[in-house]
């Protein structure tokens, strides 16, 4: 259970997504991809590659989005980069010291600052690849950690 998709939500439960970073990603849930898998095994033209990617968003409204599901106040401190990197570093060192999973890390950050932005029209056309919209995934996955008692 040490993904970072679950730490996200097990961190907007345990009201720790305050801050808001620079930067974007984009979001699936885990079943589409899965779902995209078997339609490119299916559908998919020997050869190709096919971006099975849900919707892109900023930092900040992921995160805002995760604590209204979770029914946390949304964040609100903006932190530069260089103040997230610096504790990523010491997060690094910590979790080599004490051989624990640290909270952050410079992998997890690493494209903190980039923005980038991915676009699934080619899997949707040629495969028939169909998203779940990120609040609903988001909500399932919230349900699923708290039923299984691991918020």
């Amino acid at each position: 259970l040490n993904t970072h998709g679950g730490q996200f939500i097990r961190d907007a439960a345990r009201g720790r997504l305050k801050f808001i970073i620079p930067g974007n990603t984009d979001i699936v849930a885990v079943s589409d991809v899965a779902k995209g898998h078997c339609a490119a095994l299916e559908r998919g033209k020997p050869g190709e590659r096919y971006i099975l990617s849900g919707e892109n968003m900023t930092f900040e409204e992921s995160f805002t989005m995760a604590a209204r599901v979770v029914g946390k106040p949304r964040p609100r401190i903006r932190v530069p980069v260089g103040a997230v990197k610096a504790v990523a570093k010491a997060c690094d060192a910590f979790g080599a010291v004490t051989r624990k999973q640290p909270w952050i890390t410079s992998e997890l950050i690493s494209g903190i600052e980039k923005m980038n932005s991915y676009s699934n029209e080619k899997a949707r056309r040629e495969l028939g690849f169909a998203t779940t919209s990120v609040e609903a995934a988001m909500n399932e996955a919230y349900h699923w950690y708290s039923n299984h008692n691991l918020l």
